[in-house]
């Protein structure tokens, strides 16, 4: 019975006690004591994406396939049953743990779904607060030619940037010129462009050179780096700006939001665990991990 959607879901069902389920629409396929009803399709189909959940409702011999496979499900489970197959204190507790799983999550949902006070006024707070975090820096969409420097060589590197710089102001192309010599191990695939840059991604006096390009199609003059001679040329820039309170509340809101909820959660955890004061009995969990450990451990070889 092979689905996309996964077993233990399937299983959900036949932990939650039958007078906790709401009455609803008629079954779909009943018979021998097994009942598939709306809500267990429901239950199923949650899984997938709105988009998939369309597309199985769309194809009715694979929604057919569904239904028959949460009847043999209920089917072979009861089976199960039958035989106490899961009787023993593992299976018990693996399908309490499945039980309390969805629970949790169900939990989880609720709390989550209570509302936030203040929401709104801290938003903005953190938005004028902060409003050096939501600005737009400078930017320059740059090429550059490298011109690496042998020991001993740094006038003849120097003289070499200035002729191409020559070059390149008669109007030979940039990029052509930076694959046939540029020293930069890309410069062969990507002609030389380094794309948008802003302030403190380059070593200074880079930077600085490209920041003071002020047209596109402006080309500098040889800038000395530690890794030799660059010549860069300025394909566009971007003035830094200050993003508003509209551009950015969504972005706020939705940090603010996972933050304040994890942390309601904390809360929730620790004043549950301080009402219910449960204690720990350190022998038993020192005994339990003794013994797992030892079953876990590699046999001796034999001699």
């Amino acid at each position: 019975m092979n689905s996309a959607f996964s077993l233990p879901f399937r299983l959900l069902i036949l932990l939650i006690p039958l007078s906790a389920v709401a009455a609803g629409p008629g079954p779909i396929l009943r018979g021998g004591g097994f009942t598939v009803t709306p809500y267990d399709l429901d239950a199923m189909l949650q899984e997938g994406t709105p988009q998939a959940r369309l597309k199985v409702l769309k194809d009715r011999k694979r929604l057919h396939e569904l239904t028959r496979q949460l009847y043999l499900t209920q089917a072979m489970a009861h089976e199960a049953q039958e035989m106490h197959l899961a009787d023993d204190p593992l299976s018990q507790a693996e399908l309490r743990r499945l039980r309390d799983r969805y629970l949790l999550y169900k939990r989880l949902a609720a709390l989550d779904a209570e509302p936030i006070e203040g929401l709104d006024a801290l938003v903005r707070q953190t938005y004028e607060t902060h409003k050096a975090d939501y600005r737009i820096p400078e930017e320059v969409r740059v090429s550059h030619i490298l011109i690496a420097v042998a020991k001993g060589k740094e006038k003849e590197a120097l003289a070499e940037a200035r002729k191409l710089r020559e070059r390149l102001l008669k109007g030979v192309d940039f990029a052509a010129l930076a694959r046939q010599y540029s020293a930069e191990p890309l410069a062969k695939r990507t002609g030389g462009m380094l794309g948008w840059i802003s302030h403190g991604q380059m070593v200074p006096a880079f930077e600085k050179a490209a920041f003071a390009l002020k047209r596109p199609g402006d080309i500098s003059p040889p800038v000395r780096t530690r890794f030799g001679y660059h010549l860069i040329l300025l394909h566009e820039r971007r003035e830094g700006r200050q993003q508003t309170f509209d551009e950015v509340e969504g972005k706020i809101r939705a940090r603010l939001e996972k933050q304040l909820k994890e942390a309601r959660r904390k809360a929730h955890y620790d004043a549950l665990m301080k009402k219910l004061a449960p204690r720990w009995d350190e022998q038993a969990f020192d005994a339990y991990v003794k013994d797992r450990m030892e079953g876990l451990a590699p046999a001796e070889p034999r001699p």
